[in-house]
């Protein structure tokens, strides 16, 4: 009889956790990249300042995502070092 701790639950769990955070970051890059282009002025055709409060805006919208997927991936990183860890002792 398997136990959950031994079972395939655990192996998987990590994999899981890397796509998770690896979603989060590329959720974040188109955003980033629009937000790039309206702090340049190539965004939108209006001025400067409206340009600059878009790249902001989706700056705002993109951070989240990807400050979360880092932090998702690095959780699933150690998470994949521990387990890799564990059942090889």
């Amino acid at each position: 009889m398997r136990t959950f701790f031994g079972g395939r639950n655990v192996r998987v769990l990590p994999y899981i956790v890397l796509a998770v955070g690896v979603l989060g970051i590329l959720i974040s890059l188109p955003l980033l990249g629009l937000a790039a282009l309206g702090y340049h002025g190539a965004l939108a055709d209006v001025g400067p300042a409206e340009n600059r409060n878009m790249g902001i805006q989706l700056l705002s919208l993109g951070l989240p995502p990807l400050i979360g997927g880092v932090v998702v991936c690095v959780l699933g990183v150690l998470a994949f070092a521990w387990n890799r860890r564990s059942t090889a002792a």
